[in-house]
């Protein structure tokens, strides 16, 4: 179905407007400080993260869910000091109440200690390299099997082990919405496409400036839906009918900036 030059044409200003405000978003994000979280996001590359890279990991975004990120970071050290700084899933596997024991001195929470233990164990079982290859291949989905890892936890883990994935959060959906996009990852993959940032940092770029500004939504926002259709899609698909409309969700959500990059998030 060819599509009319008037919709073509709202869907290039649609576009225009979604890429200066991606760009809009990404410069003060910069001029506030946070240059190298983006830095440190483009740079994550799922290839070379190490078994004690993992741990590390999985272990910050356990401890995030539903905790302030500036709760996270003051703790984090002592916790990684009781889990012998993620040497290997073994070393913990073999002292895993011991590393939980003098990890609750800095964090109380128990459930998310064991957790950290039973990640170190399930990795030590199936063999870290065998499991990478599984996550490289199933994504997202695999890191499921991990103790306290859930269906939105688990785009977290993806994205600071480097897979190029988007994390459905409250931020993201919200932008989302207002952009007239079904999900997130419709939105960070246009915007991808405009500007050949990888998918994480346009994630990245998005919820970091909610962070900073109460009205980020208004600056994503592009307009009426068109015949049914949101109009940055219009030149890519033609008119459906009974098109589902954005739905907000529930899930809340924030990060860190740690001093190497943001790996923080509140569920």
């Amino acid at each position: 179905m060819a599509i009319p030059a008037r919709m073509v044409g709202q869907t290039l200003q649609a576009r225009n407007r979604l890429l200066e405000a991606y760009l809009t978003a990404r410069e003060h994000i910069v001029e506030a400080g946070y240059g190298m979280e983006i830095d440190w996001q483009d740079r994550r590359d799922f290839r070379s993260v190490s078994e004690s890279d993992f741990l590390r990991e999985a272990a910050w975004v356990v401890l995030s869910a539903g905790m302030a990120e500036a709760v996270i970071r003051r703790v984090f050290g002592r916790v990684s000091v009781a889990f012998l700084k993620w040497k290997s899933a073994a070393a913990i596997a073999q002292r895993r109440e011991q590393c939980a024991a003098r990890a609750r001195r800095a964090f109380g929470h128990e459930r998310k200690l064991r957790a950290i233990g039973l990640i170190a164990q399930f990795i030590d079982d199936v063999g870290f390299d065998t499991f990478k290859a599984r996550v490289s291949e199933g994504g997202p989905a695999v890191l499921r099997e991990l103790e306290f890892i859930g269906p939105v936890t688990s785009f977290h883990l993806a994205k600071n082990i480097g897979l190029d994935v988007v994390k459905p959060d409250r931020h993201l959906v919200r932008a989302a919405k207002a952009a007239r996009m079904n999900e997130p990852q419709d939105l960070c993959r246009v915007i991808a496409e405009l500007t050949g940032d990888r998918l994480a940092t346009v994630d990245l770029v998005i919820w970091r400036y909610a962070t900073l500004r109460c009205d980020y939504e208004q600056l994503f926002a592009i307009g009426p839906v068109q015949h049914g259709v949101p109009a940055i899609w219009a030149a890519a698909r033609p008119p459906t009918a009974g098109m589902a409309r954005p739905t907000a969700c529930d899930e809340r959500d924030k990060r860190r900036r740690p001093p190497s990059g943001p790996r923080g998030r509140k569920e």
